[in-house]
């Protein structure tokens, strides 16, 4: 067994699997259109920590139909322009 083979197996056993980036799926390109591929794609549910002014919350607009954000970020500054 190769090394490949071997490496693949063990992320397996966690749960994971390796893609290769020209995989004929097209995953690993955008991390946006990813997760449209590998969830429902029109309703995910997605935790942005960390969101700042809200910038990433427009691109999942954009790319989803009707996503269910939670949006959470410490600083009170930042927090009141969110």
């Amino acid at each position: 067994m190769d090394l490949k083979t071997t490496a693949k197996r063990l992320v397996r056993r966690f749960g994971y699997d390796i893609r290769a980036i020209h995989d004929s799926s097209g995953l690993g390109r955008d991390p946006l259109w990813d997760i449209r591929a590998l969830t429902d794609g029109d309703r995910p549910l997605i935790l942005d920590v960390g969101a700042n002014r809200g910038q990433s919350i427009e691109e999942f607009r954009r790319t989803f139909r009707a996503p269910v954000i939670h949006a959470f970020e410490p600083g009170p500054e930042t927090f009141r322009q969110l």
